[in-house]
């Protein structure tokens, strides 16, 4: 059905049409949770690129793409450019929509849940640098705290973080911190 979606809509308002383009990032989540995770990469790609060229950096179709392929890139274990994409969308939407629009919260959510299983990586495997790895654990904390005003939003409650999290995450830094 999103196949002859997004078939059709580019046939009938061109590739970079707006509604072409949502179509297409939905065909890729489809593929993503269906396991076709390249065809859903390819998918992510060509339209945040083409969301961006189009309708700009800023755009919440393009910060939705950009924030569905950072999903996926985690999923697929390129944490590092997933970060860059979460990073760069939370700044987006903060600037764009503000400190309390829920968009904003689930990407503070997602960069903390990424930072914190990268600093529990990182002391799993004997970080060099404690004062480094502090700072992740704080940020990670800081990021899943910020997110978790979506618990007073029903519908967005489940992607909140949660208490324990945000608990452990400076637990663990004030160790490392020597506090």
């Amino acid at each position: 059905l999103l196949v002859g979606a997004r078939d059709a809509g580019r046939r009938e308002l061109g590739a970079e049409h707006e509604k072409t383009l949502k179509a297409a990032g939905g065909l890729a989540i489809v593929f993503n949770q269906t396991g076709r995770k390249e065809e859903a990469e390819e998918l992510y790609r060509a339209t945040y690129d083409a969301q961006k060229k189009k309708l700009g950096d800023d755009h919440p179709g393009t910060l939705s793409s950009a924030s569905n392929l950072a999903i996926l890139l985690k999923q697929t274990d390129r944490k590092e450019e997933a970060e860059e994409l979460y990073r760069a969308t939370y700044d987006a939407r903060k600037k764009k929509l503000g400190d309390d629009h829920p968009q904003t919260l689930s990407s503070a959510g997602n960069l903390g849940a990424l930072l914190d299983e990268k600093a529990q990586k990182l002391d799993e495997d004997g970080a060099s640098d404690p004062a480094a790895l502090a700072r992740i654990y704080s940020e990670a904390a800081d990021m899943l705290a910020f997110s978790q005003s979506l618990s007073q939003s029903p519908s967005l409650s489940q992607f909140a973080a949660k208490d324990e999290d945000v608990l452990r995450c400076r637990k663990r830094a004030a160790e490392l911190a020597g506090n």
